[in-house]
């Protein structure tokens, strides 16, 4: 057979076909199905991978980092293959070349995205320079993203009331679903809940404690007479 070119990543691959394919018509096949040749393949594929496994735990285990004919012949008999008729298997009579598989390496240099056109050089900078190119120049060229700040008294006004209105609705609904509430709609429990009022057990209570008003003044008093004392 010729040689054929094929990528790197399935060369392997596909010299493992060509091979079974190659037993195969040395066995008297003459045609194949291709999930049949897959299948044996992989069954190939995987006894390779197998021996390799083995062959690399002998010489690692002897402290050695590469591998000798004893290390393969020893993984072979391992996994129950007769070494003594691999020598007559490789001197058959009806052996098929394949050819060598010959990979090929992709040299061409992927397309540069070029935005824009780039800068030249001032006219005092000598034609024969060896300085490098500029640049794209989206790439130091700054451009406004952001939004600039919104600086009207009554958009800002109504911004702050916006904001407020949700976070006292958002304050309601949390405490309606946390506490007890009646709806006040039936279909749309949760358009306007109303929170249950839940009574005190002494009432007049908070009447009797001093509000948080008349306790800060009650404080700023007694700290100037503190002071007037001290002087």
């Amino acid at each position: 057979m010729a040689s054929e070119v094929l990528s790197p990543e399935n060369g392997f691959r596909q010299s493992l076909t060509m091979a079974v394919a190659a037993i195969c018509l040395e066995c008297g096949f003459e045609s194949t199905e291709n999930i049949v040749l897959e299948t044996l393949t992989e069954m190939l594929q995987s006894y390779l991978t197998e021996v390799g496994n083995s062959t690399r735990a002998y010489y690692e285990h002897s402290g050695r980092t590469i591998p000798t004919d004893k290390d393969v012949i020893f993984a072979l008999s391992e996994m129950g293959f007769r070494n003594k008729s691999l020598l007559q298997y490789s001197r058959r009579g009806k052996r098929i070349n394949i050819g060598q598989i010959v990979k090929t390496v992709d040299t061409s240099n992927p397309p540069v995205l070029q935005v824009g056109k780039s800068k030249g050089f001032p006219t005092y900078v000598p034609e024969n320079h060896k300085y490098p190119h500029f640049p794209d120049p989206h790439s130091y060229i700054r451009t406004t993203t952001g939004q600039k700040p919104e600086t009207d008294y009554v958009i800002l006004r109504e911004q702050a009331s916006a904001q407020k209105r949700d976070v006292e609705r958002a304050l309601t609904r949390f405490v309606a679903r946390t506490g007890r509430s009646h709806p006040l709609l039936p279909d749309d429990k949760n358009a306007f809940p109303l929170i249950e009022a839940q009574p005190h057990l002494i009432p007049y209570l908070n009447a009797l404690l001093p509000s948080e008003h008349e306790t800060l003044k009650l404080f700023e008093a007694t700290n100037d007479q503190n002071n007037e004392q001290k002087e």
